[in-house]
């Protein structure tokens, strides 16, 4: 059986203590950006970040293998930077530079202004890149999604 834990995308302080007492989580641990150190199945930890989400608290489920990757940022960069290269070299115009994306605790991910796509009136607008943490792959946009709406 997987385990999982929740990371806090942003924490608002309204909840009380006991709605998290189940969980075995002190409210302190409900910091930005973090995760709570839970160690839960699939099934508590989408009541758990339901339960968050009544309350304002944005939370992603992972697997708890992400609280340490095995690619660090530098060796992603590199990956990411491989992949626009051949991108960027079909229409040179098309693109702008790479640059880093918000933090996401399970993919490293990089972006490029896509000028045809903003022209087009398309928000973001963007070509975008995520490498794994754990296996240094390029992440396909169907398992972003899947664990966004976990």
């Amino acid at each position: 059986m997987e385990t999982y834990d929740l990371y806090i995308i942003n924490a608002i302080n309204t909840l009380d203590q006991n709605s998290l007492d189940i969980y075995e989580i002190k409210q302190e641990k409900l910091s930005n950006n973090s995760f709570l150190e839970s160690k839960l199945d699939l099934k508590k930890a989408k009541e758990l970040k339901n339960v968050l989400s009544k309350k304002n608290i944005s939370s992603l489920i992972v697997p708890i293998e992400y609280k340490e990757p095995k690619i660090d940022y530098f060796e992603a960069r590199k990956i990411a930077e491989e992949e626009y290269i051949m991108v960027k070299n079909k229409e040179i115009k098309r693109y702008g530079d790479l640059k880093d994306a918000p933090n996401n605790p399970m993919w490293y991910t990089f972006i490029a202004d896509d000028y045809k796509l903003q022209e087009e009136g398309y928000v973001p607008g963007y070509w975008g890149c995520s490498i794994d943490k754990i296996t240094g792959r390029i992440v396909d946009k169907k398992e972003i999604i899947y664990y966004q709406f976990l």
